[in-house]
């Protein structure tokens, strides 16, 4: 009850200081201005304008539920100190999400009522070909001037390029991300007498591939009905991960149109990728290591693995799994967050799984796979109401005033400073102070994962890769046919692909592009990874990406 009351009270001197900005903010905006800019920033929190503060007191009284009083805190905020700015908030009943979000925003944008900015790859599939086709603002004036554009070049440049193109800045990453480890249970891992170099339970940092295929096999016990891992009939769950997996393979998914009529032509049937697609193979009906659904059938791993059925999991990855990790400590909300079956009931999150990064590749490739989305601004914006965006956005989420509002409420709200940088890694509004670890090993685990060296992007190239889902029926096939022809099969996605997704040429596109970013990526591979660069690159670059 004491605690209870404390966060009541925290509540009410939020909601108290909102209600006075507010009727500060109605004289401020009375007041006459040379002119009033009007910008449409996405609510997160709408419900808020929909119910009375009592009916919120009764509805929530969690120590989470603090958090929107000081979102609607920070927009006072910013009204106040930007009384030429106004705000109209995009809501859930405005702003409809539906199967077909890429004709109702070019359709708002069309009548002019397009919010102000919002995550890119929604119209076109990815965040590139979005700003490939001209749906997001140029902010590269407004990115020079923005006092934290250093120091995120200098610590999620790996995120942030997929935003640049020919040296012009696009869009901004979202306040998460997300990593690439995998998360392991620990019990079974005991069980099953796996440890690791410090002789806990748990994968080696450094594991191989064939270190994966193997404890996997060790894991799996079906008369248990355990399995190390898991792949779903409803394979575009998995996107990332197996994107993660060409990439540890070292193999392409798209090799450049020699042609010339093409940007790309699929890689899914060249004989390079035959071993990753054998791997796949061998883990489902060799080893029988890999839980798998009928096909059409939903399965997140990332539920099975709480449920007792998977050991190792890839959707519940680092933000996600990190959030979770922190949640479980006696800092928030305690260790019943995220329950794991077979554990004790009382047994947190953070002690009853573990996080290890993604596994090396066959010939030592292990690359930063840390990504976000982007978020884009309106590009129908004019130049005040795009600064007005810009600032509101940078004011909330990018380490202005408001996101510092909401790091404070979290630190209000758990009592440990060092929490509210761990919930909201992307940006802190103090570079160069050293972030303190809330969970000691997850915080290392992401720290090793931003060292991996970050390959150059295609589409910094103006060589935009647009495959969408059009890789994962191939997976889909493999994982479901124990007959299947592992070269019939990729010859006849490769085709499907190369009709469909693939049928495009980027504007602008020249053979120098080609030649830059290939020349850039074997510099790279051969002084990050020289093993892999000496007996796969040097020949993928001869037969495939030198067109020029």
């Amino acid at each position: 009850m004491k605690k209870l009351g404390k966060v009541i009270t925290v509540l009410l001197v939020i909601s108290l200081s909102v209600s006075l900005l507010v009727g500060f903010t109605t004289i401020a905006l009375a007041k006459e201005t040379k002119k009033t800019v009007e910008i449409t920033p996405l609510d997160w929190y709408p419900w808020l304008t929909e119910k009375t503060m009592l009916e919120i007191f009764n509805e929530h009284t969690t120590k989470a539920d603090a958090w929107p009083w000081a979102f609607r805190y920070a927009t006072a905020l910013f009204i106040i100190t930007h009384p030429e700015v106004k705000i109209n908030f995009e809501t859930e009943k405005q702003w409809p999400r539906g199967s077909t979000p890429q004709e109702k925003l070019i359709t708002a944008m069309a009548s002019g009522e397009a919010p102000s900015y919002y995550s890119l790859g929604v119209l076109t599939g990815t965040p590139e070909t979005d700003i490939a086709e001209g749906y997001a603002a140029d902010i590269t004036d407004l990115v020079d001037k923005w006092k934290f554009k250093d120091f995120l070049k200098e610590n999620w440049w790996s995120v942030w390029q997929r935003a640049w193109k020919n040296g012009r800045c696009y869009a901004l990453p979202a306040v998460w991300y997300t990593g690439s480890d995998m998360i392991y249970r620990r019990d079974l891992f005991k069980a099953a007498g796996l440890f690791n170099e410090e002789g806990k339970p748990g994968p080696s940092i450094n594991w191989t591939m064939d270190d994966f295929r193997t404890i996997c096999q060790k894991l799996t016990d079906p008369k248990k009905q355990i399995w190390g891992f898991a792949m779903t009939g409803d394979v575009i769950k998995y996107s990332r991960s197996i994107k993660n997996f060409f990439d540890a393979f070292g193999v392409p998914r798209v090799i450049p149109d020699r042609s010339g009529k093409y940007t790309w032509r699929s890689a899914l049937d060249i004989p390079e990728v035959q071993p990753l697609l054998k791997f796949w193979y061998d883990m489902v009906w060799k080893d029988k290591s890999v839980l798998v659904y009928p096909p059409g059938e939903p399965l997140y791993s990332g539920q099975e693995t709480p449920n007792g059925r998977v050991a190792i999991t890839y959707w519940l990855n680092s933000t996600a799994a990190q959030s979770r990790a922190i949640n479980s400590t006696d800092l928030l909300a305690g260790p019943s967050f995220y329950h794991i079956k077979g554990t004790p009931e009382d047994m947190p999150f953070y002690k009853s799984c573990g996080p290890v990064p993604f596994p090396v590749g066959p010939e030592g490739i292990r690359l930063n796979l840390i990504t976000a989305g982007l978020m884009g601004f309106n590009p129908t914006l004019d130049k005040d109401q795009l600064k007005a965006a810009f600032e509101f956005y940078t004011w909330m989420w990018g380490g202005g005033e408001g996101y510092k509002i909401l790091l404070e409420q979290t630190r209000i709200v758990s009592k440990h400073p060092e929490v509210a940088v761990q919930m909201m890694p992307y940006l802190y509004p103090y570079p160069g102070k050293p972030k303190k670890e809330v969970v000691p090993e997850w915080a290392k685990i992401e720290e090793i994962e931003k060292s991996f060296p970050t390959a150059p992007l295609p589409s910094a190239y103006n060589l935009v890769v647009n495959l969408q889902n059009s890789v994962l029926p191939l997976f889909d096939t493999i994982i479901h046919d124990p007959k299947v022809d592992l070269q019939k099969v990729a010859r006849e996605t490769a085709n499907r692909i190369n009709k469909g997704v693939l049928n495009y040429k980027v504007k602008g596109q020249t053979v120098k592009n080609y030649k830059d970013y290939y020349t850039d990526l074997a510099t790279f591979y051969k002084e990050n990874f020289p093993e892999y660069y000496e007996k796969t690159f040097k020949n993928l670059f001869e037969k495939y990406y030198k067109v020029w």
